[in-house]
């Protein structure tokens, strides 16, 4: 089984939008987003222009499986926020080695220095990160509204030094991380 990663294509624009809506996956998500493959489309069209967005769909095998994204990146402080789900529930074991790869991509090829994520409180996926090193931020929490309820969203950080300390101790395949795509790319015209 070989774990990768690939650049998303306008014609990816209705898997991505099937799994976004999914209920599994869409009441874990900040953003609540409509049934509209037009808006879909767009949004994946404006992400390749975007300096501090960029995504990819997970492969195994070939098959599509699932997202990742980094947003908000911070190029000053090499910061930025992670986004990420199996949108193939029978591929849900696969989430911690394709995780460890990002973050591995993200560190060590884009230099990023932390990593922040939120969190529904009650989501499962929150062990998932802190066995992946990352500590929880209780003075960032904050408090959303979604259809019309009020949840908690648990901020997390990763940082660096304690991905590469942790990672010391296992062995993460590295993936190709294509950039392609990416006109909105801060290293793109550095040689």
């Amino acid at each position: 089984m070989v774990l990768q990663f690939r650049e998303i294509e306008l014609e990816d624009a209705r898997k991505i939008l099937d799994w976004r809506l999914s209920p599994r996956i869409a009441s874990q998500m900040i953003t609540e987003i409509s049934d509209d493959i037009h808006a879909q489309k767009q949004w994946i069209v404006n992400s390749y222009s975007k300096p501090d967005f960029y995504h990819w769909i997970i492969q195994t095998d070939n098959i599509d499986i699932g997202y990742c994204s980094f947003a908000e990146y911070d190029s000053a402080n090499k910061i930025t926020e992670c986004g990420f789900y199996i949108g193939e529930v029978e591929h849900s074991v696969l989430a911690i080695p394709a995780l460890a790869m990002l973050y591995n991509f993200l560190f060590t090829a884009l230099a990023v220095n932390e990593i922040h994520i939120s969190v529904f409180e009650g989501n499962r996926v929150s062990r998932l990160h802190e066995a992946s090193g990352y500590t929880r931020i209780p003075s960032q929490d904050e408090r959303i509204v979604k259809h019309g309820e009020e949840i908690n969203l648990l901020k997390y950080v990763l940082t660096k030094e304690a991905f590469l300390n942790r990672s010391r101790t296992i062995v993460i395949p590295k993936a190709p991380v294509p950039l392609e795509k990416w006109n909105g790319c801060p290293w793109r015209d550095r040689k």
